[in-house]
């Protein structure tokens, strides 16, 4: 079988007994964490604009729109939540697929499962299974893809969201086979949009696309059979010639399960993930060194080459930039004391503290630095040297810290009620008998 086949082989041909158990519960955070995002994304302005524009569009009524509660066509449901998860760039991320695996993903089979009625196991499998086909298929090409200027999200997602659906909606290996190959046209994502809406949008498009790329599939549509490897497939097209390994996805299938190892990465900060390891970094400081802005002659921080091209704001001039922008976040660390939800509203960018000290704060790429990692130099004003050099952010670790930031992310759109009924749903998500109670709950009442 060429590479294209065996992914196409392995989503289709794994059957839940053949995942270990352990896979199936951590799987239960990064979906606690998405449902979380979505649901906060509502109150966004992007929110707000997709959920407008879908309700507009209408639809054949099988599938919810999370948080507003009315319904629309699967690929349309999964457009409107997928563009919600990505709203305040709070979403999961994974080294693999250089972005955030879980949304793309989730997105596209909370419409097809509400849709064909799936249990909570064979929503998990199906989720388990797209996350694996492209975060491997990831592996095999980010370090070109990436730095050429694709969003890996949205174009790797594409994939992954028709893998996830093509499991439930049955299909074999032959009709996966299609739906892969129909995903890879639809494929697309630029990261000259980071900071705008645009790059939110991008996640709704994988979502959509890979929910119709399965729905054709299943109905008899044909695509080429050597999508990823052929002269004119995925991995030329978005790489070039000789610059990926399809043996880096197809030997590493389910060995190891990705949401084990490397594992998925829980945002402690709804900003884009290359910045993290400097806030980790800035945060540890100023434990250790309380400072007041007034405090702080210079900050210089250095990051990993590959990541400083998603910082692209270094002056933003709204929340959508702040998020990319490494300058305006370590401020805001210094400021606030804190960089969550509200520290993304326009006003907060445009504060005069805010516009003072940023000019003290200089960003910079260095090869010596670790990936996704970071150095923090703070020089104060009465001459002491404060430093910090960080790996990886290690994201949430903990159960109940996941909690609560479903909670602040949940609260404010179901009510402390309807959050703490619907967080009770996933933890017990494998003995679900339609994946449609879960999805109800998630509706602001």
């Amino acid at each position: 079988m060429n590479p294209t086949e065996k992914l196409a082989a392995f989503v289709a041909e794994t059957t839940a007994d053949k995942v270990p158990r352990e896979v199936f519960e951590r799987s239960k955070w990064p979906v606690l964490d998405g449902l979380a995002v979505t649901l906060a994304g509502h109150n966004h302005e992007v929110g707000r604009a997709i959920v407008s524009f879908v309700r507009e569009l209408g639809g054949n009524p099988v599938a919810t729109v999370l948080a507003d509660g009315f319904r629309t066509s699967a690929p349309m449901a999964a457009y409107a939540n997928g563009t919600l998860s990505h709203a305040l760039d709070y979403d999961d991320v994974n080294v693999n697929i250089g972005g955030h695996p879980t949304v793309p993903v989730l997105s596209a089979i909370l419409a097809v499962g509400e849709m064909v009625k799936a249990t909570g196991q064979e929503f998990l499998l199906a989720y388990i299974l797209g996350v694996e086909a492209e975060t491997k298929l990831g592996r095999a090409i980010i370090k070109v893809f990436y730095n050429l200027g694709w969003h890996p999200t949205s174009t790797l997602g594409t994939l992954g969201a028709a893998a996830a659906c093509s499991k439930l909606l049955g299909l074999d290996a032959e009709k996966t086979l299609m739906a892969l190959g129909i995903a890879g046209s639809a494929a697309s994502g630029l990261k000259q949009n980071f900071g705008t809406m645009t790059k939110p949008l991008h996640l709704g498009q994988s979502a959509k696309n890979g929910v119709l790329a399965a729905m054709l599939a299943q109905r008899g549509w044909t695509a080429d059979r050597r999508i990823l490897e052929g002269h004119f497939g995925f991995c030329n097209l978005f790489c070039g010639r000789d610059q990926y390994d399809l043996r880096e996805m197809t030997e590493y299938l389910g060995n190891p399960w990705e949401i084990l190892d490397p594992g998925i990465s829980l945002k402690k900060y709804p900003c884009c993930g290359s910045i993290h390891s400097s806030l980790d970094a800035m945060f540890e400081l100023l434990k250790e060194t309380p400072l007041r802005a007034d405090q702080v002659k210079k900050v210089e921080c250095q990051v990993d080459p590959t990541k400083d091209h998603t910082l692209v704001h270094p002056r933003p001039c709204t929340g959508l930039e702040g998020k990319f922008s490494l300058e305006y976040c370590l401020a805001a660390s210094i400021l606030d004391g804190k960089v969550g939800l509200a520290q993304f509203e326009d006003e907060k960018i445009r504060d005069p503290r805010v516009q003072d000290l940023l000019p003290r704060i200089v960003a910079s790429k260095d090869e010596k630095v670790a990936n996704w990692g970071s150095r923090v130099r703070i020089e104060t004003t009465d001459g002491r040297v404060l430093f910090r050099e960080n790996g990886p952010s290690s994201g949430i670790t903990l159960w109940d810290d996941l909690a609560a930031k479903y909670r602040d992310c949940a609260v404010p759109v179901l009510g402390p009620h309807g959050a703490e009924r619907a967080l009770g749903m996933v933890q017990g998500l494998e003995e679900m008998s339609n994946i449609s109670e879960l999805v109800q709950m998630l509706v602001r009442s």
